[in-house]
């Protein structure tokens, strides 16, 4: 039997077997969430004095997962309809450069500055540098994928909000669960935590293109929890189609 075990993208450090269990399996079992926050804990002492976000060390590093990711986004424009993408800590951009070759506009956020040179000239004057907090404006299509584990834990509820202020047809998002380890992870929650406060903000997840989603992910060859990980949502109440802006309004 291959012993082997995925890795996560920000510290490439073995899984633990709780991540390959369902996230009810652990709860109310102390020493799981004991072990985590001190894991947690661990990860900010070493990290502290850092700037915020990946450094240009660390987006170097990611680079190896580019192929991955275009396996999510060619799934994502075969099952989903739209024009206008946001990308919630997008990072290397991997996401919107598949976006805004198949021609949609594309926008970004991500907390670190070195994003603008990791994204390439193409894309960097579509990507602001700031908290995610500060995204702006309206898109079909929002992404958050494996950020929500990054974020002070009092702030769970902020990033849910956002997420669901900027989308208005999708949203696309995924998030380590408890046990999924990797450097700055100091936020992983069950996935049934995110899905109920997403639900109260009016989002469910879609669960057939969830399901079409992560069958193409099966592809995937190192970043292998996106699969696992991933979710589509769409509004509870459906919306109009709103006319598509141009990308230099969007």
């Amino acid at each position: 039997m291959n012993r082997r075990t995925a890795c996560d993208p920000c510290g490439a450090r073995p899984q633990r077997l709780s991540a390959t269990l369902p996230a009810h399996y652990f709860q109310g079992i102390a020493p799981i969430a004991f072990v985590n926050r001190i894991l947690s804990f661990l990860d900010r002492v070493r990290s502290f004095g850092r700037s915020g976000g990946f450094g240009t060390r660390r987006l170097r590093a990611r680079e190896r997962y580019r192929p991955d990711y275009q396996i999510v986004a060619r799934s994502i424009l075969r099952l989903i309809d739209f024009q206008t993408i946001y990308d919630v800590g997008c990072a290397n951009g991997f996401l919107l450069a598949e976006f805004h070759a198949a021609g949609k506009c594309v926008r970004g956020i991500d907390l670190s500055p070195q994003v603008k040179q990791a994204v390439g000239p193409e894309l960097a004057d579509r990507v602001e540098v700031g908290d995610f907090s500060a995204a702006k404006g309206k898109a079909d299509l929002v992404c958050c994928v494996e950020v929500a584990e990054h974020i002070r834990p009092d702030r769970s509820v902020d990033l849910v909000r956002t997420l669901t202020s900027l989308a208005t047809h999708w949203i696309y998002f995924s998030a380590a669960p408890p046990g999924q380890l990797g450097r700055g992870h100091i936020n992983c929650r069950p996935h049934d935590e995110w899905l109920a406060w997403l639900r109260e903000h009016g989002w469910e997840v879609d669960e057939a293109r969830t399901a079409q989603l992560r069958g193409d992910l099966a592809e995937i060859r190192r970043a292998r929890w996106l699969q696992r990980n991933s979710f589509v949502l769409r509004p509870v109440t459906p919306r109009r189609a709103s006319p598509a802006p141009s990308c230099a309004s969007a």
